[in-house]
């Protein structure tokens, strides 16, 4: 059992000011020997020794010496588990209203892949994980990294190509994290999520047989996912939280008829 009443557990929540992120805050915040830091540029600069009770900080990822300085005070609280959960990146649809096939948003190195997804999803996620690691060394801490995925990635669909490809790559470095002693490496895919983001993003969604009852809350995603990380299972893990339609078929992705359905979705096009 890797969680002790009488052991310090930290929650580190990146992206904790979005949907998930203050879900899971709201899961962990009354719990008795859990200190939550969440990760977000709004937060304050780490202290020389973190506090006692939560807080959010400001720790630049693509700074290696913040997050080496910032992950060095969270070992240094000689913790019994620490968790990091990754609540942050964007979902794009690469959908161009006008050719109506595949655009990716921002390809900088002309490598077929967005970079925003590339950095946010994959190399933020992975820098936090060898910085623990790291830190930690040998000491008797168990690490649990969790990233969040998409149900779509079980299917071929040009216009999800980054997100696909992008989670390949989490997926393969975090299996051999946790290879690792004393590292769980939890994958959760979801459906779509019920929430004001998910709206902005897809405006004429609810005129659509597309309906929210069956959407996944984020409360349940992080009361559900709460539960999947106490159970402490050394490895990799992959989990799928989602509530199935009645109207529901396989052939809700098949490309075509995604496409379809998703040029209506964000652009009102039919």
């Amino acid at each position: 059992m890797i969680f002790s009443r009488n052991k310090k557990h930290i929650v580190i929540i990146g992206g904790i000011t979005g949907t998930i992120g203050s879900a899971f805050f709201e899961q962990y915040i009354f719990d008795r020997k859990t200190v939550i830091f969440g990760i977000s540029r709004k937060g304050i600069q780490p202290p020389e020794q973190l506090p006692e009770y939560s807080s959010v900080f400001s720790v630049r990822y693509e700074n290696q010496e913040e997050m080496e300085s910032f992950f060095k005070k969270v070992i240094s609280m000689n913790p019994s588990v620490v968790t990091y959960i990754h609540c942050m990146g964007p979902f794009k649809t690469e959908l161009d209203p006008i050719t109506k096939g595949r655009r990716i948003h921002v390809d900088n190195d002309n490598d077929g892949i967005d970079d925003e997804i590339y950095k946010n999803i994959f190399l933020f996620s992975k820098g936090v994980a060898e910085t623990l690691i790291g830190e930690r060394g040998d000491k008797k801490i168990h690490l649990n990294f969790v990233n969040f995925g998409s149900l779509v990635e079980d299917h071929t669909i040009s216009i999800f190509e980054s997100w696909v490809q992008v989670r390949k790559m989490v997926i393969e470095a975090f299996k051999k994290f946790a290879l690792l002693k004393d590292i769980s490496s939890i994958d959760i895919l979801v459906s779509s999520v019920l929430s004001i983001t998910e709206l902005i993003q897809r405006p004429y969604v609810l005129g659509t047989d597309n309906n929210p009852l069956f959407w996944i809350k984020p409360e349940e995603v992080a009361t559900r996912g709460k539960k999947i990380i106490k159970k402490g299972r050394q490895g990799f893990t992959q989990y799928k939280l989602f509530h199935r339609a009645p109207n529901f078929s396989k052939e809700r992705f098949d490309e075509e008829k995604m496409i379809k359905r998703r040029l209506f979705e964000h652009f009102g096009l039919s």
